[in-house]
């Protein structure tokens, strides 16, 4: 993880701060030219649930190197309330990689059965507002178009802050998840431009990205704790629904992927609007079980309600693999799926 972090972050301070003045909160930016040796980057040891001690959580083996995990049961840690998290555990040490999908409008199922793959859920927000580009597609085919989300919106009808966050994959490979904030203020600014330049310019070698919003931990860093200042979660339905105070300080179902010190990837999907059996989270409240139970080192928020859709090999609807209980049907089972146009796979190495 260490070279990842260093040499995303040096290409990425010196391309904004001297081209397009972006003020970017980049992880481990590398090492200052007047020091004689490189720091060694903090890492501490991940954190992992324990199902003999906590009843709430199972512990499932889906191949070498992956696991299901499952915690269903009340969690007074980080919302107080009964919660239905999925979570697929892949460690890429052991010849896995992860892959963006960008294949227009598709089921999390249909991708998941097309790449063969081992693991498969939703990606970020509306294609519009985010950037994506693969290598199938290098050419990106979003640039972060929209300057406006909705008619009810108000002065917070730009919507940068579904940008504040990045997920990249090199052509080795490599993945992690950086910072791009570019705005003067969080957790939205007025920069679209600098914004598009970023992910279209600065970052051109890059074959394969995804933007999404919030960045909920960044280098342990818990951003996602205080996304939505502290007073707004008292009555977030005052804003637009648009704007991210109301988005991110609701309960909704949720979807993310974390990075933790020990080369393993997060899949995470949290199931709600289901009084009693699964209540959602807010952004603060995704941040903290993250933190409680797996303490990454960084984490993306990605798009959650309807689109959050989980798919893990052998598990779940015989026919789908859908574990998680999407919830546009309006049912608790594993139908009800939403397409999406982005969606994150996990395949070997060796696949093609």
């Amino acid at each position: 993880m260490k070279r990842i972090f260093i040499q995303f972050g040096t290409v990425l301070t010196i391309g904004l701060l001297a081209v397009y003045a972006c003020k970017p909160n980049v992880t481990n930016p590398g090492p200052n030219p007047d020091d004689k040796k490189e720091e060694e980057p903090y890492r501490r040891d991940a954190k992992w649930p324990d199902p003999e001690k906590d009843a709430n959580w199972t512990k499932q083996k889906v191949d070498k190197g992956i696991y299901y995990w499952f915690y269903y049961g009340n969690d007074p840690a980080s919302s107080g309330d009964h919660q239905c998290v999925h979570i697929a555990d892949i460690n890429l040490a052991d010849g896995y990689k992860l892959n963006i999908a960008f294949d227009g409008s598709q089921i999390t199922s249909n991708i998941f059965k097309k790449y063969n793959a081992y693991v498969a859920m939703n990606g970020a927000y509306e294609q519009k507002s985010i950037f994506v580009k693969t290598a199938k597609f290098p050419d990106p085919r979003a640039y972060i178009e929209n300057d406006t989300i909705s008619s009810d919106d108000g002065a917070y009808q730009i919507p940068n802050w579904k940008n504040l966050g990045g997920l990249a994959i090199e052509a080795d490979g490599t993945s992690y998840i950086f910072n791009s904030y570019c705005g003067d203020k969080p957790p939205y600014g007025t920069r679209l431009k600098q914004q598009r330049d970023l992910y279209d310019k600065v970052l051109s070698d890059i074959p394969n990205l995804m933007s999404s919003s919030p960045l909920l931990i960044d280098e342990y860093e818990p951003l996602g704790l205080t996304f939505v200042p502290s007073g707004i979660p008292q009555a977030p339905t005052k804003y637009p629904y648009e704007h991210p105070y109301r988005h991110q300080g609701v309960r909704h179902p949720r979807t993310a992927i974390a990075f933790t010190s020990d080369n393993h990837i997060l899949m995470i999907v949290a199931d709600g609007r289901r009084s009693g059996k699964a209540s959602g989270f807010t952004a603060k409240e995704l941040t903290q079980f993250l933190i409680n139970n797996f303490d990454p080192v960084s984490a993306l928020n990605l798009d959650g309600g309807g689109s959050s859709t989980l798919c893990v090999r052998e598990y779940g609807d015989k026919n789908t693999h859908v574990v998680n209980y999407p919830c546009d049907d309006g049912q608790w089972d594993h139908d009800g799926e939403r397409s999406v146009t982005s969606h994150l796979y996990i395949t070997n190495v060796f696949d093609k």
